[in-house]
């Protein structure tokens, strides 16, 4: 809800109501936050009572690009929907501008597609910080590939490449 409820305010903001009403809006399944499996909802405490649980959540430090959430999923299964998310959008609208509002571990799987990170890459991006809250990332078609810029509300861009 909180990514829609985002949507809404942004589209609110930036484009006049006839231009949003133009828009094609919808939720995409494919590009829900991952899955937490038996995860939802327990707390620290209650995954600490649980040894292998414990496992569970030293397996996820060593690699939380590959270990998946118990009864969920890993980064690695986002990765997979939003290449598949991708695919689908380029058929369906090629040459198109696409405005997506998503989580951030989303926004990391776009960045492992859409970049063509490795498996070491990948790891490396799974373990830094997480995504702030309402930072942007702008994807444009390159003849190489894709360019990258990364903004974060409150410092600007911090990164471009």
């Amino acid at each position: 809800q909180r990514a829609q409820d985002t949507r809404r305010i942004a589209l609110e903001r930036a484009y006049p109501p006839e231009q949003v009403a133009a828009m094609a809006v919808r939720s995409e399944l494919l590009l829900r936050e991952r899955e937490a499996g038996i995860l939802h909802n327990m707390t620290a405490e209650d995954v600490a009572a649980n040894p292998l649980l414990g496992c569970w959540v030293e397996e996820f430090k060593r690699n939380p690009f590959q270990t998946k959430y118990l009864g969920g999923e890993s980064l690695a299964d986002v990765v997979d929907r939003v290449r598949h998310f991708r695919d689908w959008a380029s058929d369906r609208h090629p040459g198109e501008r696409i405005l997506v509002f998503c989580h951030g571990l989303v926004m990391k799987a776009f960045r492992i597609v859409l970049l063509h990170f490795d498996i070491g890459a990948a790891l490396e991006l799974a373990l830094a910080s997480p995504i702030p809250n309402c930072s942007v990332h702008i994807y444009t078609r390159a003849s190489t590939g894709w360019a990258f810029e990364e903004h974060v509300p409150a410092t600007g861009v911090v990164a471009a490449s």
